[in-house]
């Protein structure tokens, strides 16, 4: 008898030892750990509709910590002169005594960024970008220059179109560039379908800049439909009446 009740014993222990790790494991926030990796999708905390209609939503993130190795100037690039290499140090090594008195300080981190990125640390920037859009969700610099970095260095091309589409929305109208870089993101990745829907909406959101018309032109011409694609080089063209090139486009597509 004594015997079984020690069993019965162990075994309640053992049961309410496993209940109290199901527990805690289902109640762990990944992101809240010293060390923990940033994934370079999920961080962007949301996913941005393609009609770029409203901002995003979110506040700042007061308890996010910054990526490992944020303060390491770390050389990759092993073709860059001395004295470039020098100047950007000086420019990081200042930046990270400023940030380690004051995390919160999103044009520092923006900078610390691209200073990574100028020798090569394209990784360690990329960190840097996201952590900054972590501090500040409704910023539109920090994934603007993330979606670059993605784009034109890492060539991830679904993450770049994840952090455009974020700056888009976040920047509203007050600037066309970020719609911009989506476009040409688009054209490099043949995603053609998508490289219109996003030019008629930058022509939709920026109906005074002939650039977009130019654009649309350029791609109505490729698809072979010659007559909408004079359509669009005359409108911009009735924008811009004294420019130059776009007169010299016009008149090539009419002969």
């Amino acid at each position: 008898m004594k015997k079984n009740f020690i069993i019965y014993i162990i075994l309640a222990l053992f049961v309410l030892l496993i209940g109290f790790f199901v527990y805690k494991y289902k109640n762990l926030d990944v992101f809240s750990l010293p060390n923990a990796s940033i994934s370079p999708v999920a961080s962007l905390t949301s996913t941005v509709s393609p009609s770029f209609s409203s901002p995003v939503s979110g506040s700042t993130q007061l308890n996010a910590e910054p990526p490992l190795e944020w303060d390491k100037f770390l050389i990759k690039d092993k073709t860059l002169s001395e004295d470039y290499v020098l100047r950007i140090k000086k420019d990081f090594d200042g930046r990270v005594v400023v940030l380690q008195k004051n995390k919160t300080l999103f044009n520092d981190w923006v900078a610390l960024g691209n200073d990574k990125k100028q020798v090569g640390d394209y990784y360690g920037a990329r960190d840097i970008y996201i952590f900054a859009g972590q501090i500040r969700p409704l910023n539109s610099l920090s994934f603007g220059n993330l979606g670059d970095l993605y784009m034109n260095f890492l060539k991830d091309y679904p993450s770049a179109e994840i952090a455009f589409k974020r700056a888009v929305v976040n920047v509203g109208n007050e600037n066309s560039s970020y719609i911009r870089n989506l476009i040409d993101l688009y054209n490099f990745w043949g995603k053609k379908d998508l490289e219109k829907q996003t030019i008629l909406e930058a022509i939709s959101k920026f109906p005074k800049e002939p650039p977009f018309l130019v654009l649309m032109s350029r791609w109505y011409l490729q698809a072979g439909d010659k007559t909408n694609a004079i359509v669009y080089m005359q409108k911009a063209l009735d924008l811009d009446p004294q420019n130059q090139a776009i007169q010299r486009e016009l008149e090539n597509l009419k002969k």
